[in-house]
């Protein structure tokens, strides 16, 4: 509630209008009241709702009907003007506007601009010159969205899904019914923050009274030719004056001008437009294939100018023809050409910048110029706008052109199906339109599409019929798609995400099978898949969503929970919002890393947080690699050509459990160093399939590549910094824009047991790609790593920049260097980002740089300042005095779990493997005189060490590969071994074997196969692919006191889903005891 403050009053001399602006906070203050006649000043409202749970208990806001008031003097010269608007940008959401106690008019859309006219049809004001009174009267959203549900459920025989909010969100439901932003009632990365107020500026502009025309907006689309571009460009105007007058439009870069002339009082528009060579013009290109040149339009009434847009020359086309002609099945290409260059998507998915306020002010556009500056810094060059969230501020679209960022961009429209009533559609073709003239000249902006996953939800996820089809088609094709093929031409559109393009034009406007690789985008998820093996992966044409969980910095949780940031505390666990999204991040964690149970009690959180943010970098790593080396491919099936890779998600809204890469605060996990080496230009993707060592370069440089060489060097982990094997190959060419498959000569079988880097070094000796690693699947095989890490020096090179030098003696993986716990929460909003980081040492030193990009304080930096861990160590009370008791206590476990594989025996034992078996021939008395019995103790050593001799002779074995395991071949056996008991004797028959016996009747065994009357053929009994499967049943016959209304669809798969999660969870944790037991 904090952002619906408007601020103070002040007039402004603007070109030839007078602005008076209600957007500050010294010699006017707004005042609110609640319905119930409570009154409250802003500052004293409610407590901040990103604090604790704040969230929940704040609730009752939104269901209070809001009273905002304030007062303001006018000129009296400009209650004259023959122009007075009041503009009211981004009210959220339903409320009635009164002036004096007259209503001037109603919003009920906050991803509009209303603008409210102050002229009575008498062209008398309702302003005055002293104490005006500008009230608003704010509806509850959820109260409405609640009625509104119910009235169309009533009158449409209809539910527009979905019918609640899953609890775990602990939001509010039917938000699809309120133009607003979507995931302010609750989304699975944010909480449900209903806020109520005015987001944005509010003024009122009088015209001049000698002023004939005033130009309200001004708009123009490129569309590219052969040899030449078509400017075409419209004007909005209001005046009194209109016919006869002239609008001048210039492009003086270029020294263009024309004049339009309006030809009737009642004409609101114009339009003109430019035929320009395009040898005339620089081209604006994306980020690392060229400069971003920008030309300024304006328009203007004699020599006073109105309206100016920046514009950019640019060619865009969305590239959907068949793989192949010849077999249409194999489907369509979906990738982007931008002034005729295939450009391959390496981006990300942006959310609004903060749930209630997504404004410019609150330090929010310090903090959106940021992320968009990152963006660049980490080698992205595509940014996907969520339909969740909210349309963005102009400055916001400006730097993207600047910068070079592609913006693929969502319509305000996510996860839900829509009214299609005549209000509702008309409220939503007017924010199409107002959007779409508004944006439409930034060159940035490639795509539009109308929907996050509706069409996806309308297949597979609720009990959809035939009417729900019908009106989602009304909304999306007869509605959007008309509007913005009429506006704008210049770029394609198309209807959902993620959808099969054209493909689903063809099917109507529906896809069969929106989720197709063959066709448009997908977006990925598997939660309980190890998504480190790239065999989990699909091959789509475009992955615009794909990610997985991981915790912010302990510090970013610290600030927002303070005292309640302990394991399973109440007010940590409502901040997971996704569905099993704890038990995911264990179970995954379990298969990958060494989880030690005696973690001390501050220790969990940090180590845990550590861990989901390791996994999530590599995971989306090897996904995003994945893609990118599927760019010049196509299996014998269609699928490859791979050209978009935009994981899920860039920013955050609250510290909480998420899929960002930077948390609230700012500060980034691993995953951002990751991706600034992943999504390179040059990248080298380094997999195991198989056990065979898979290698592919990437090149989206738009120049080829000759000469270079590819160098591999493999590390023991056990062993010093020097390669254990060394590999260079010679690549005479890699092609530009293309990716290509490299042979590794050599066998690698148990390459897991060692680090594998590979970096791409030119002809000249220069460094062309990051370094790569290859890191194993099961780091808790690893043995235990000697922490010879550490910080040499540091130094300040300038204000705010310092260079690091970082040691160490022996091979450090995943190493972390950060600022210190006492730095951060001494200096909270600091901002602070490392050239590296997240990397592993495989050299003597390493010389990183640190740049503090907002330092408020005014800090300098020592080396105590700064803390250095790595995978083994990280989130240990490593930040603290007892870190070197907690690094012996890591060191004496290690010990105990990992013994020495080498024996000792006097006398050489008889080993059968065939047998898996070993006769001791060493005397188990200790005193051979004495022949005292040993103790438990000794004979479990003893035991062990045959057992250890056992497994030695078990690995010298031939060994053979079957499926993705190897096993050892067992040689025939040396002893027949007798049995330990006697054979069982023969039972009598029972009374009913007996009855059965005499009467004739056999017992039928269960068949392990079954006809299958769907495939018509011969399929297994039970399990997986089972034969006349019900869980495939189209039809589920509902119980006879069952809720009609109920998805028993989902029901069923949910709890399929539940019974694989815990199977696995299950499975995990036997194998982490068995692990811990040895």
């Amino acid at each position: 509630m904090k952002l619906i403050l408007l601020f103070c009053i002040s007039l402004k001399l603007l070109t030839s209008k007078q602005i008076l602006n209600l957007s500050s906070t010294n010699d006017i203050k707004w005042q609110f009241e609640s319905s119930d006649g409570i009154y409250k000043e802003r500052l004293s409202l409610i407590p901040n709702t990103l604090y604790s749970n704040n969230y929940i208990k704040n609730r009752w806001v939104s269901y209070k009907k809001w009273i905002f008031t304030t007062k303001f003097d006018v000129d009296k010269n400009l209650l004259q003007s023959f122009y007075q608007k009041l503009y009211l940008n981004e009210i959220d959401t339903l409320g009635n506007v009164f002036i004096n106690n007259i209503l001037v008019g109603n919003v009920a859309n906050q991803h509009r601009k209303n603008v409210i006219n102050l002229l009575l049809n008498n062209n008398q004001s309702v302003l005055k010159e002293n104490n005006n009174n500008l009230t608003i009267v704010f509806s509850s959203n959820p109260v409405y969205g609640e009625k509104a549900f119910n009235d169309y459920k009533k009158i449409h025989e209809i539910i527009l899904y979905p019918d609640f909010q899953p609890s775990i969100i602990k939001g509010l439901n039917h938000v699809n019914f309120i133009r607003k932003n979507q995931a302010s009632f609750g989304w699975d990365w944010g909480p449900s923050i209903d806020s109520v107020g005015i987001k944005k500026d509010i003024y009122i502009i009088f015209g001049e009274e000698n002023d004939n025309i005033v130009i309200e907006k001004l708009s123009s689309t490129i569309i590219s030719n052969d040899n030449y571009f078509i400017l075409n460009i419209k004007a909005k105007l209001w005046g009194n004056k209109l016919k006869n007058g002239k609008i001048l439009f210039t492009l003086p870069e270029i020294g263009l001008k024309k004049e339009v002339v309006i030809k009737n009082f009642e004409q609101n528009e114009v339009g003109t437009f430019f035929k320009i060579s395009k040898k005339s013009v620089k081209l604006w290109w994306p980020i690392n294939y060229g400069n971003q040149t920008m030309y300024t339009l304006y328009a203007s009434t004699g020599s006073v100018i109105q309206q100016k847009i920046r514009i950019a020359f640019r060619s865009i086309k969305l590239n959907q023809d068949f793989i192949d002609k010849t077999n249409p099945d194999k489907g369509r290409n979906f990738y982007f050409l931008i002034n005729d260059v295939p450009i391959f998507l390496k981006g990300t998915n942006y959310i609004p910048i903060t749930i209630a306020d997504t404004g410019d002010d609150n330090n929010n556009w310090e903090r959106k110029k940021y992320l968009l500056e990152v963006l660049v810094k980490s080698n992205m060059n595509s940014l996907r706008i969520w339909g969740g969230g909210t349309y963005e501020t102009d400055k916001f679209y400006d730097l993207a052109d600047e910068l070079g960022i592609l913006i693929w961009h969502d319509l305000m429209f996510a996860c839900a199906l829509y009214p299609i009533d005549e209000n509702f559609l008309k409220n939503v073709n007017e924010e199409i339109t107002e959007q779409i003239e508004r944006l439409s000249h930034h060159p940035s902006i490639i795509l539009w599409v109308g929907n996050n996953e509706n069409e996806v939800g309308l297949r597979k996820w609720w009990n959809t019929n035939s009417k729900h089809y019908t009106e989602y088609k009304i909304l999306y094709i007869d509605n959007i798609k008309k509007i913005i093929s009429l506006l704008d031409s210049s770029r394609p559109f198309i209807i959902s995400s993620p959808s099969n393009g054209i493909k689903t034009e063809e099917e109507g406007g529906i896809s069969l099978d929106p989720m197709s690789e063959l066709y448009g985008d997908i977006h990925y998820y598997n939660d309980f898949a190890n998504l480190w093996n790239t065999s989990n992966f699909l091959i789509p044409r475009c992955s615009t969503e794909y990610g997985i969980q991981s915790y912010p910095d302990p510090e970013t949780m610290k600030r927002y929970l303070g005292m309640d940031y302990k394991p399973f505390n109440n007010k940590l666990v409502s901040r997971q919002h996704h569905n099993m999204g704890d038990l995911a991040l264990q179970a995954i964690l379990l298969s990958h890393f060494k989880m030690f149970f005696n973690y001390t009690y501050n220790d969990y959180l940090p180590r845990f947080s550590y861990l989901t943010q390791i996994h999530q970098a590599i995971a989306i790593e090897k996904q995003s690699l994945h893609y990118r080396s599927w760019r010049s491919k196509v299996t014998s099936d269609g699928k490859g050509h791979t050209m978009c890779a935009m994981f899920w998600q860039l920013n955050d809204v609250w510290a909480a459990p998420s899929w960002s890469s930077i948390d609230f605060d700012l500060r980034w996990k691993p995953l951002m160093y990751h991706i600034k080496r992943f999504f390179n230009d040059i990248a080298i993707f380094l997999d195991l399939k198989y056990y065979n060592l898979i290698i592919n370069i990437i090149n989206d440089k738009n120049y080829d590549i000759h000469n270079a060489t590819l160098k591999i060097n493999t590390y023991a982990w056990e062993a010093s910094l020097h390669p254990i094997y060394s590999e260079k190959i010679k690549i005479p060419i890699i092609s530009k824009l293309s990716s290509i498959d490299i042979k590794y000569p050599q066998k690698s079988n148990f390459i897991e047991e060692y680090l594998v880097t590979s970096i791409l070094i030119s002809e000249e000796g220069k460094e062309l790609s990051p370094i790569s690693y290859l890191y194993p699947d099961k780091f808790f095989n690893l043995p235990y790593i000697n922490d010879t890490l550490s910080i040499e020096n540091i130094t300040e090179v300038d204000k705010d920049n310092y260079e690091i030098i970082v040691k160490c003696q022996n091979i450090i993986p995943l190493v972390w260097i950060d600022l210190s716990e006492e730095v951060k929460k001494n200096n909270p909003d600091i901002i602070y980002e490392f050239n590296d980081n997240s990397f592993s040492m495989v050299t003597p030193t390493k010389t990183l740089k640190l740049k503090i990009v907002k330092n408020i304080n005014n800090i300098k930096l020592l080396k105590h300042d700064l803390v250095i861990c790595f995978l083994d160590t990280c989130g240990f009370s490593l930040y603290d005095i007892n870190f070197l008791i907690i690094k012996m206590s890591v060191v004496e476990l290690v010990e105990v779990n990992y013994k020495t594989t080498k024996v000792e025996k006097t006398i050489e034992p008889l080993c059968d493997p065939g047998n898996l078996l070993l006769i001791d021939k060493d005397s188990i008395f200790e005193d051979e005189s004495k022949k005292e019995i040993p103790s438990d103790e000794a004979l479990l050593n003893m035991a062990r060490d045959n057992t250890q001799y056992l497994f030695n002779k078990i690995w010298d074995l031939e060994r053979v590969t079957v499926d993705e395991a190897i096993c050892a071949k067992l040689p025939p056996k040396i002893y027949k071994l007798p049995r330990e008991k006697p054979l069982p004797k023969e039972k009598e028959p029972t009374k009913w074997e007996k009855y059965a016996k005499e009467k004739g009747i056999v017992k039928k065994k269960k068949d392990k196969k079954i006809w299958d009357e769907d495939s018509k053929t011969w399929k297994p009994t039970f399990g997986y692919n089972r034969g006349n499967d019900d869980t495939k049943d189209w039809l589920i016959e509902i119980p006879q006191n069952g809720d009609p209304m109920k998805d028993y669809f989902k029901e069923r798969e949910n709890a399929k889903k539940e019974r694989t999660a815990k199977n696995e969870f299950q499975r995990l944790k036997n194998i982490s005891r068995s692990k811990k037991n040895k």
